[in-house]
């Protein structure tokens, strides 16, 4: 169950990242990555990585971190589920592989999402809300 729930929030995660570059006019990996890093965006790299490395070479990324298999009990962090570690062989992917080795890699499935999110409400302006006058308010009024 825990794989389903985090898959769709990495496809939601990846989404928000492609959205992001796509706004800003960065379609070259170094410019994204020099943007993503000068915003210490890095939990936003390694997760992006990670989703398309379960997308396109069909890698599983969380473990159960407990006994056996099962996401309870006794393990070097406690129970739970937990994104398990991977290695990309490629140079191109170098510094997103960094990002996700400090800021992914072991920690509960939520944690880095959570980062993820936090990142960007504060990096990317809501499109949603704008002003908008109106003949009774001009200016004054907030639509969404």
């Amino acid at each position: 169950m825990a794989g389903r729930r985090g898959n769709s929030a990495l496809d939601a995660l990846y989404d928000l990242h492609e959205m992001y570059l796509r706004t800003r006019g960065l379609s070259y990996m170094c410019e994204q990555d020099d943007s993503l890093e000068s915003l210490e965006g890095g939990v936003v790299g390694g997760l992006a990585l990670a989703r398309g490395a379960k997308s396109h070479s069909l890698v599983t990324f969380s473990r159960a971190n407990g006994w056996r298999e099962l996401p309870w009990g006794s393990g070097p962090f406690e129970g739970g589920w937990i994104w398990k570690e991977h290695v990309w062989s490629s140079a191109k992917f170098a510094r997103r592989a960094a990002w996700f080795e400090t800021h992914v890699k072991w920690r509960r499935l939520w944690q880095p999402r959570d980062d993820a999110q936090i990142w960007f409400r504060a990096n990317v302006a809501s499109s949603g809300t704008q002003r908008q006058q109106t003949p009774d308010n001009p200016g004054d009024e907030t639509s969404r």
